[in-house]
């Protein structure tokens, strides 16, 4: 009897696919196989260990491949997720800018409204800082958000962040803008860094965990 598993998951010749989606279908030929193979083996009594134990192993050897793969995704998901955050602190900022401009809105007014339009209401320095102004000042509970912020995570960035504090409800309406118009500058250069560390990196990482599995899978074996 001649072994020829057929792998189902081949790409179609018409079928225009992207990058990721091929990548998908590779990983997924060469699990189909595995498994594909070692039922194989099984069955047909050419395993050379008993055949428990080799079962055992296979699915211990399948789950290391998909927790590298899934660590390499992290990773590489945490420079998108920088991006993303830092856009958000710019949009938020524009926004803040925009109200002390043209309304007479307190700064927790508008620092709720922010929370609400920008981050829909999840965890955010902005309500943080709310909640934190009780026997507090604007600043003092504006640092102490960025600090304790977990979806900021880059030491450079919260710097840059909290230089929004300094004058934070402590100088007049022009210089409240200066200020604002100050930090988002530097947000931007922030922004700049974080998507070139993002282009660089998140590729590396996520091809690192599954050449790591497959790494480790094949010592084992």
């Amino acid at each position: 009897m001649q072994f020829r598993p057929y792998c189902f998951c081949g790409s179609i010749d018409h079928l225009q696919v992207t990058k990721k989606q091929e990548r998908l279908n590779k990983l997924s030929c060469f699990l189909f196989y595995f498994f594909y193979y070692s039922i194989y083996r099984i069955i047909y009594g050419q395993a050379k260990v008993d055949n428990m134990f080799f079962l055992m192993k296979i699915i211990i050897l399948t789950a290391i491949l998909c927790i590298c793969i899934y660590i390499g995704n992290i990773k590489a998901k945490s420079f998108d997720n920088r991006v993303v955050e830092l856009k958000k602190i710019k949009n938020a900022l524009n926004m803040f800018k925009t109200k002390i401009e043209f309304t007479y809105e307190p700064i927790k007014d508008i620092f709720n409204e922010i929370s609400h339009i920008i981050y829909k209401e999840n965890e955010n320095i902005f309500i943080d800082t709310i909640n934190r102004l009780e026997g507090n000042s604007v600043s003092g509970a504006w640092f102490e958000a960025v600090d304790e912020n977990k979806t900021i995570t880059n030491k450079e960035d919260k710097e840059t962040i909290k230089m929004l504090g300094k004058l934070l409800g402590k100088t007049n309406k022009d210089g409240q803008i200066g200020e604002i118009e100050l930090t988002s500058n530097f947000i931007d250069k922030q922004i700049e860094k974080a998507e070139y560390e993002k282009n660089k990196n998140i590729k590396l990482y996520k091809t690192l965990g599954t050449v790591l599995g497959l790494a480790i899978v094949i010592i084992l074996m």
